[in-house]
């Protein structure tokens, strides 16, 4: 993790102000499970994760599910991802 942000490595962790080591995370996670996501919809057209039943799930019938056509559109996909970090304790004594 240090290659990507070296600047991590400078901060001072005495202060217990994380927010930039947070956001640094943040940024991190967010950005493998995105190009994750678009690797495996877009590259492999495969749904390994389930993504096809939760959005079924939100329609009221069968019918309306078919009307989108999944298999064709599921590679064209677009994803939206939140991540939150809190570092809650340090253990430097």
């Amino acid at each position: 993790m240090y290659d990507i942000y070296p600047e991590i490595s400078l901060l001072n962790y005495n202060n217990n102000d994380y927010n930039e080591v947070e956001l640094s995370i943040d940024f991190y996670l967010e950005k493998i499970l995105k190009d994750y996501l678009y690797k495996i919809s877009h590259d492999y057209n495969s749904d390994v994760l389930g993504i096809k039943k939760a959005y079924k799930i939100s329609l009221l019938t069968e019918d309306q599910f078919k009307t989108i056509n999944w298999k064709n559109n599921f590679k064209d996909s677009f994803f939206k991802i939140n991540i939150h970090s809190q570092i809650t304790k340090n253990h430097v004594f």
